[in-house]
C-alpha cells in the first residue's frame, strides 16, 4: 500500500489521533449532534409505535444532515490551513522540502492526515442516522449517499484549506482565506440544494 509507506502521513496521524484532544473532540462532536436528534425526536415516539409519519423521519433527517454538513464546513478549515503553513513558522518546511519526498507524496499525506480525522468523526455519527432510519420513510440508499456527499464536501473544503496553506506563510492568514472561500461555498450548496426541493 503507498499510503502505509507515506511518512508525512503516518506521522502527522501518529500524532494526532493519539493526542488526547482528538478524544474530547469526537466526543463533543457526536454529543452535539446527539442533542440535536434528541432536542427534534418526534414526540410521541414509543417501542409500541415505531414508526410514525415519513414526513417527521425526513425533518429530522434532514435537520440531523444540516446540521453534520455545518460542522464539516466549520471544521474542515482548522483541520487543513495550519498543514503547510505550520510548517513554515515551525521553520521545518524547508526541511521537508529538501528531503528524498516527492512533493506529491508531502501533499497527499498533508491532505490525507488533515481529513482523516474528519472522516473518523463524520462516520462516528452514523448510530445517530440509523436512529433516523429506524422511524421509517428513509432508504438505507439514502443515508449512504448523504454520507458520501458530506466526505466529498469535506475533500473539497479541505483541498481549498490546503491551497491557502501553502500560498501563505501564518497559519492565521490561510485560516482566514480558508474561511471566506469555503463558508460561501457551503452557502451557496445548501441553497442549490434547497432550490431542487
Amino acid at each position: 500500500m503507498w499510503l502505509r509507506d507515506n511518512p508525512v502521513l503516518n506521522r502527522e496521524l501518529l500524532t494526532t489521533l493519539r493526542s488526547p484532544a482528538s478524544f474530547l473532540l469526537q466526543f463533543a462532536y457526536v454529543s452535539m449532534l446527539g442533542a440535536l436528534v434528541y432536542f427534534y425526536w418526534p414526540a410521541g415516539v414509543d417501542e409500541g409505535s415505531r414508526m410514525v409519519g415519513p414526513g417527521v423521519a425526513r425533518r429530522l433527517y434532514d435537520i440531523f444532515f444540516l446540521g453534520q454538513f455545518c460542522l464539516v464546513a466549520l471544521m474542515a478549515p482548522t483541520f487543513a490551513a495550519g498543514s503547510i503553513s505550520g510548517e513554515k513558522e515551525r521553520k521545518t518546511y524547508e526541511m521537508l522540502l529538501v528531503s528524498p519526498l516527492r512533493p506529491s507524496t508531502i501533499i497527499v499525506g498533508k491532505l490525507l492526515s488533515s481529513l482523516s480525522y474528519l472522516v473518523i468523526l463524520i462516520l462516528s455519527t452514523l448510530p445517530l442516522m440509523i436512529l433516523c432510519y429506524l422511524l421509517g420513510g428513509l432508504l438505507l440508499s439514502e443515508i449512504a449517499r448523504s454520507y458520501v456527499v458530506l466526505i466529498l464536501a469535506a475533500g473539497t473544503f479541505g483541498l481549498l484549506s490546503l491551497a491557502c496553506s501553502s500560498t501563505f506563510s501564518r497559519t492565521s492568514s490561510a485560516l482566514l482565506v480558508s474561511y471566506l472561500v469555503v463558508l460561501p461555498l457551503a452557502a451557496l450548496c445548501l441553497l442549490l440544494t434547497r432550490a431542487e426541493d
